[in-house]
């Protein structure tokens, strides 16, 4: 077992350092699932998430989903507690991909003019033409 935990150790300090690439990693693992005791179906993302866990470390990935629901988990309890705060977001609330702003245009604001754009260039030909 503590070579075990050395193995964890490693991968979880590599891993947040950008020195191991797990997706190739857990390719080579995935046959020594079983001599770690996991299941025969077991990835070798399983094979790594067991051999961190033991070490009592965690991986960079995991630290940002283990944040995000804590972060969703808080949000959703602020806005329960104050109704008022949740509908003034609401009102004011962008879409975040085109398939919602389509869904949703009284939301949607022009964009600003840029420069290459067909009313750019027409002023641009009025005012050349004066």
């Amino acid at each position: 077992m503590g070579v075990q935990l050395e193995v964890g150790g490693v991968i979880a300090q590599a891993e947040r350092r950008g020195l191991v690439d797990l997706d190739v990693l857990a390719e080579r693992v995935r046959p020594f699932s079983r001599g770690y005791g996991l299941k025969p179906t077991a990835t070798g993302r399983d094979v790594i998430d067991h051999l961190v866990r033991q070490a009592g470390e965690s991986l960079r990935r995991q630290q940002v989903e283990l944040a995000g629901r804590e972060g969703f988990a808080e949000a959703v309890r602020l806005l329960s507690a104050r109704p008022d705060l949740a509908a003034q977001l609401a009102r004011h609330a962008r879409p975040v991909n085109r398939w919602a702003a389509a869904a949703a245009p009284e939301r949607r604001s022009a964009p600003p003019d840029l420069p290459g754009t067909a009313e750019d260039r027409s002023t641009q030909a009025s005012s050349q033409a004066t």
